[in-house]
């Protein structure tokens, strides 16, 4: 039917009582289920991988300690930091000013209990320079476990600068 199918074979010979080979036995596997879950998943990942990496905003991959597990691009043009410098580092050691770390700190607290938050708020670039930021975190879970945390951060700067002008020009 011109159906690809995956199949692993185990052959062995049969032997008489002599040990002449009389014959061969062969067992086989048909395999072609768990290729094709396999090539699925494969777009899957890829699907998600350049959705992560594309995105529009900085995001973050946390695990249940706060450390980096990930970053993409976007974080790395908008705080300045390439994955080597923030993989297994605290987040809020790297990119939450000191006047607001006890917000941090909340904010940690409240997605470790599996909340979700969105905030606005301050965070510095590595150079410190301060970025004014939306942020939605939110817990990974499978089951009832949480694994990780995502972190997505949108730089509001420009809409806080607009909103200051029309504010001091009302």
């Amino acid at each position: 039917s011109g159906k690809e199918v995956y199949i692993s074979a185990n052959i062995a010979p049969l032997l008489d009582g002599d040990g002449n080979v009389i014959g061969g036995m062969a067992v086989g596997i048909d395999h072609s289920d768990r290729k094709k879950a396999e090539n699925e998943l494969k777009v899957q990942t890829a699907f998600q991988e350049e959705l992560f990496e594309g995105a529009p905003e900085a995001i973050v991959v946390l695990d249940n300690q706060d450390r980096v597990l990930k970053i993409n691009r976007e974080f790395t043009l908008m705080f300045g930091y390439t994955p080597e410098e923030v993989i297994g580092k605290q987040i809020n050691d790297l990119i939450v000013p000191e006047g607001v770390s006890d917000e941090g700190e909340r904010v940690t607290t409240q997605v470790a209990k599996g909340e979700s938050v969105n905030i606005e708020t301050v965070r510095h670039a590595k150079d410190g320079t301060l970025i004014d930021v939306s942020i939605l975190g939110n817990p990974i879970k499978l089951d009832d476990d949480q694994l990780a945390v995502y972190g997505i951060y949108r730089d509001i700067s420009e809409r806080k600068t607009a909103e200051k002008i029309h504010f001091f020009s009302a």
